[in-house]
């Protein structure tokens, strides 16, 4: 379920939910593992030529009341990748090679090398934790290290990592294939610092370290054409990536029709299939670069669509609903990484135009203008609406401070990522003055749909999203009255999608904050009767028949979670947990190993192996993580 897509801390959060009770045998107290970590084609077929998406035919007709609800059907097309695109398109092919978006992701081995690791290979925030980068011929490797207080090395993890992603014009962090299942790590290198440093929303002594998943939604906005297994969140097949790079098709969409077409000779009336954005009515323009470029306040794929559905030609709204609520931009100069939409759809710029200004009035996705001629490309992108009312300061006074006579060093100067700490970009709300800065943030309320989607939108599609927006909410702020309200809400939504199961998962959630327990116990099982393998439903149906005293009921649920996800240290533990408690010692023991594996930092884990020997009568692995647990601790202070 996308909505749990986050770690067992999120759920430990809630105080009705709390797993935080001890188990008691023989004398021994063992705790659950309730660690307190932050987390928050049409045609199935394997051939990579034939991977293509699903398309709603819900009507975007003026008001919504007349509109029925349908569910996505296929829609003909087969991708083609872009080098079958450059045969005829030698030249933009060449100059787009440059661009950020051909270069947004590489196998790791591959990828232009330009971190300069050879100078400095490894950093430390606080003198304790030390990461580092190591090239091998089998692969590069990311370590992270901890030493005590006399530089004796408590543990030292390394993990391979697969892939780079990010162009590197503002840094690149990267990626660790584990299958299904793609996982983040925790080093990242930051181009304009020039240097090595954790990765964006990790902060020491505790962070998500190599056990950070990567959602679809990132995925699908770094890599050309992602091998997503459809109906199962955040999980991909081999290979992962169908196309690496993000290529010609993510905004012209497939391309196998148009080829036909043209290799078939002289075209007649026959109209060509592929998609123009120049062409495009602005809304569908401008959806084609928003489908990345709008992060929003959240985006929820419509019910049977996955966030890789939407095609260039088509209005986001017809796979997905975006909340969006304002530009997040502060008085102290900084805004999120990813807020341009909102910015430049604030400016005067865009609302004044009638829809001729957009993204692409500014940026050619076919190239990158040459650093060192950035100031005069854009003046020109400027001047071509503001010939005859330009800037009001004469040129001489200009050039005093702006030496290139520069726009946007004026009107749109760089602004501090307050989310990705040493980067920048540049402030797309096209200010006249500066220093009038005028904050536009997050109106009260629930936020709004993308580009007024509410008076397009079907009613049932507009609760769908913000049933899940509330369950979600509910979960990041700990609010049980918010959580009481999602539940009420998507109780209705239930009636009209009985077999969704994102909708039941929520649901289930929700219910289970608002402690109505049992209940929440019976909509699970719905959603595993629909889904047998979802691991986020299999996890909650544990924790919640543990919190009521079921162990024997939980366990095979807990069992049947890591076989469909077994790179989740927590679920391990917890599962020790529940192998001592029936008294299967020796499993327990390796399953307690098996989340130090994962994440040697939980000072749990050591307390529990120091336990579980002691009443196996091995003192000396007893003392030995003892010991290392103490160091451990006094590590962090």
């Amino acid at each position: 379920m996308k909505l749990l897509r986050s770690e067992w801390s999120r759920f430990h959060r809630w105080r009705g939910l709390a797993l935080g009770f001890s188990l008691v045998t023989g004398g021994l107290v063992l705790a659950l593992w309730c660690f307190a970590r932050r987390e928050v084609n049409d045609q199935e077929v394997s051939d990579p030529s034939h991977h293509s998406a699903g398309q709603a035919t819900a009507g975007l007709e003026a008001g919504h009341s007349s509109q029925p609800f349908s569910k996505p059907v296929s829609k003909p097309g087969v991708y083609l990748g872009s080098a079958v695109c450059g045969e005829c398109h030698a030249q933009i092919a060449e100059t787009y090679r440059s661009h950020s978006m051909a270069n947004s992701l590489w196998e790791t081995m591959a990828a232009p090398k330009i971190e300069e690791a050879s100078k400095k290979n490894s950093f430390s925030p606080d003198g304790r934790h030390w990461y580092t980068i190591e090239s091998t011929p089998e692969g590069v490797f990311h370590h992270e290290r901890l030493i005590d207080r006399d530089g004796e090395t408590l543990y030292d993890q390394a993990v391979r990592v697969d892939y780079t992603m990010g162009s590197g014009h503002q840094g690149r962090s990267y990626l660790i294939d584990r299958g299904t299942a793609m996982y983040l790590s925790p080093i990242t290198w930051y181009s304009h610092a020039g240097r090595w440093d954790l990765s964006p929303q990790y902060q020491l002594p505790v962070h998500r370290r190599f056990g950070r998943r990567i959602v679809d939604g990132c995925l699908n906005c770094h890599a050309g054409r992602v091998n997503d297994i459809r109906g199962a969140s955040d999980q991909y097949g081999s290979p992962p990536f169908y196309e690496l790079s993000i290529g010609c098709e993510r905004c012209h969409g497939p391309g196998d029709e148009h080829v036909k077409l043209h290799r078939q000779g002289p075209r007649g009336a026959a109209l060509d299939p592929i998609i123009n954005p120049v062409k495009l009515d602005a809304a569908r323009r401008e959806d084609i670069c928003s489908q990345c470029h709008l992060q929003g306040e959240g985006t929820y794929p419509r019910s049977g669509h996955e966030i890789g559905d939407f095609r260039p030609g088509e209005r986001l709204e017809e796979t997905r609903v975006i909340f969006v609520a304002g530009t997040r931009t502060t008085s102290a100069g900084t805004t999120r990484a990813v807020s341009q939409v909102e910015q430049m759809r604030s400016s005067r710029c865009y609302q004044e135009s009638q829809g001729r200004f957009g993204c692409i009035s500014c940026h050619d996705p076919h190239s990158r203008p040459q650093k060192t001629d950035m100031d005069h490309f854009y003046r020109e992108k400027c001047l071509a609406c503001h010939t005859d009312h330009g800037c009001g300061l004469p040129e001489a006074q200009r050039r005093v401070t702006q030496g290139e006579d520069s726009c946007i060093a004026c009107h749109m100067p760089r602004l501090g990522a307050s989310d990705v700490p040493h980067t920048s970009q540049t402030d797309h709300r096209v200010l006249r003055q500066q220093d009038a800065n005028p904050i536009i943030n997050r109106p009260a309320g629930p936020p709004e749909i993308y580009d007024g989607g509410e008076s397009r939108l079907p009613p049932k599609v507009i609760d769908y999203a913000r049933g899940l927006w509330l369950a979600e909410q509910a979960e990041k702020r700990n609010d049980r009255e918010m959580a009481g309200r999602a539940r009420l809400l998507l109780g209705q939504v239930r009636k009209d999608f009985p077999e969704d199961v994102v909708i039941l998962n929520a649901l289930g959630t929700s219910t289970a904050m608002s402690g109505r327990i049992d209940e929440a116990v019976l909509i699970l099982r719905q959603s595993l009767d629909l889904d047998p393998a979802g691991e986020h439903s299999l996890e909650t149906m544990a924790n919640l028949l543990l919190q009521s005293g079921l162990r024997t009921e939980a366990r095979p649920y807990l069992k049947r979670a890591l076989e469909s996800n077994p790179w989740k240290a927590s679920l391990w533990g917890r599962y020790a947990g529940v192998l001592v408690q029936e008294g299967e010692w020796e499993l327990g023991i390796e399953a307690a190993q098996k989340s130090r594996e994962l994440d040697p930092s939980v000072l749990q884990t050591y307390d529990f192996l120091s336990n579980a020997y002691r009443h196996r009568g091995d003192s000396a692995k007893s003392q030995h993580y003892r010991d290392l647990s103490r160091k451990i601790q006094q590590s962090r202070q």
